[in-house]
Formats: structure tokens, C-alpha cells, sequence
């Protein structure tokens, strides 16, 4: 409690620091990692559909692996030479599940890298605003280290504060069906 206390307190004093000096680049700070939230809260969910809807075929995988490997199936395998089909059918399965995953992998990744893509502009955009600034001569050269700090506190606190309810998002999915 005391923790998440301090990193609340935290996480509003760097947010009116970054008022102070324009507030629109407060909403920057806090927008930025929206995007990479909601696109991940949605590839959890799509994960989470391809997952289950997938679980039958992973149960007979599952089978077929136990008739390969297991010792108690082994002699009933051999003797009605069964070792090349269940073998055949099993690679058949794994190719299947390999061709679900990998849309529901791909998509996610692409989706994760163009969404924190356009994070890592926004937070570039803010240092750069920052720097212009003290070019400008508005604040001190100090006053960079600290605004760059407080952007990047700001960003990264939201952005753990979210990737954290997505994760109780996505525990929650498995957790209720």
C-alpha cells in the first residue's frame, strides 16, 4: 500500500511539473502509452480466443504425443504398425495449431512494435519541445534534466499502471471461462 502511496504521489507531482511548463505536453505524457494499451488489450483478448477455440485440437496433440512416447502404448503402436500414422497425424495437428498461433503471435508483435513505435516518438517529440525550450532560453539547462525525468516518470508509471491492468485483463479471461 505504502508503495503504490508513493508511486501515486509520485506519478501527480511529476504530472504538475509537467503542467508547469505546458500542459499540453502533460497530455502527451499521459496519452502516449494509450495506443500500445489498447492494441495490447485487444491482442490479449484475440490470444486468449485462439487459445481456447484451439484447446481441443492441443488435447489431441496431446493424445498422439502420449501414444508415441508413453511405454504403456508402445507395444499396442508396434504391433499394428501405427508409429508413421499417428505420427503423420500429429504433425498434421502441430502444423495447424503452429499456422493459429503464429497469426494471433505475428499480429501482436507488429502491432506491439508500430504502437510503442509511436510512444517512443511521442516521448521524442517531448524532449525535443524540452530542449527547444532552453534553446530558447525559457528554462535553465537544469530544468532540461528535470523535465526529461519528469516526462519519462510520468510515461513510464502510466504505461506500468496499464500494463498492469491489462495483465489482470488477461489472467481475468482465463480465469472466468
Amino acid at each position: 500500500t505504502f508503495s503504490m502511496l508513493r508511486s501515486l504521489l509520485t506519478f501527480l507531482t511529476m504530472i504538475a511539473l509537467l503542467f508547469g511548463i505546458n500542459p499540453l505536453l502533460a497530455l502527451v505524457a499521459l496519452a502516449a502509452p494509450l495506443p500500445a494499451f489498447v492494441a495490447n488489450s485487444r491482442w490479449s483478448w484475440q490470444g486468449y480466443w485462439s487459445n481456447f477455440w484451439r484447446s481441443p485440437l492441443r488435447r489431441r496433440m496431446s493424445y498422439l504425443l502420449m501414444l508415441l512416447t508413453n511405454d504403456n502404448a508402445a507395444k499396442e503402436v508396434k504391433i499394428f504398425d501405427l508409429g508413421a500414422f499417428v505420427l503423420e497425424r500429429f504433425r498434421a495437428l502441430a502444423q495447424e495449431n503452429y499456422e493459429g498461433q503464429r497469426k494471433v503471435i505475428t499480429g501482436r508483435a507488429l502491432a506491439s512494435y508500430l504502437w510503442g513505435t509511436l510512444t517512443t516518438l511521442a516521448s521524442s517529440g517531448t524532449y525535443l519541445y524540452v530542449a527547444l525550450q532552453a534553446v530558447a532560453g525559457r528554462i535553465t539547462l537544469g530544468d532540461i534534466s528535470l523535465y526529461t525525468q519528469a516526462a519519462t516518470s510520468v510515461q513510464n508509471s502510466f504505461q506500468g499502471l496499464l500494463t498492469g491492468v491489462n495483465g489482470l485483463y488477461e489472467g481475468n479471461l482465463y480465469l472466468t471461462s
